[in-house]
């Protein structure tokens, strides 16, 4: 394997031998990495908040803990998703593995929000033909299907859920470009590591 030297030309090269050749820009493995570390630390957390909720038992505390577990968790498995997509990136600035780190966790939060959206379709289907059978099959559910209503605050709770989400994806965001130049390699593109 020939030894990489320094090499102070422009940014997107480096010496290999006597050989000039281009640096990788993007780690698509590096990314899909952050990502996969990212959505597997936001499982486990979500999964070890579900047991504490149903711990606490009664329905508000059930209501404030999910909302504020929600929130550590995305915080945290989107800091630690961007930390590993910056540190696997192998590029020499910190930049550029900031950029890794964004791209993370802009995949990690669309796989989030096609998981969520269909599973809140499926158990809104489910939810339909179950209302749709107890509504044909006895006269008492025709009339309470005639009497039901949007509750009078749910547009409220759209918009605070909205707001919420919104906070959420802005900080991980932040996280996300802070953790990913953290974990960036250290250096210029000017040196090179020599293989140990």
């Amino acid at each position: 394997m020939p030894e990489e030297i320094n090499y102070t030309g422009s940014e997107g090269e480096r010496l290999v031998g006597t050989e000039v050749r281009p640096v990788k820009r993007v780690s698509w493995p590096a990314i899909f990495g952050g990502t996969m570390v990212a959505l597997g630390t936001m499982i486990l957390f979500i999964l070890f908040g579900l047991f504490i909720a149903f711990a606490i038992g009664s329905r508000g505390g059930m209501q404030a803990w999910s909302v504020i577990w929600y929130l550590v968790t995305a915080i945290v498995s989107l800091y630690i998703g961007g930390w590993v997509a910056g540190r696997l990136s192998g590029t020499y600035d910190r930049r550029g593995a900031q950029l890794h780190g964004l791209v993370t966790w802009g995949l990690t939060t669309l796989a989030t929000a096609i998981f969520l959206t269909t599973s809140a379709f499926n158990v809104l289907s489910a939810s339909a033909g179950l209302l749709a059978t107890a509504v044909t099959q006895t006269p008492q559910g025709q009339a309470a299907a005639a009497q039901a209503q949007a509750p009078a605050n749910f547009t409220e709770q759209v918009m605070r859920g909205g707001w919420m989400l919104a906070l959420i994806l802005f900080i991980g965001v932040l996280l996300s470009a802070i953790s990913s130049w953290l974990g960036g390699a250290k250096g210029t593109a000017g040196t090179t590591a020599r293989p140990s």
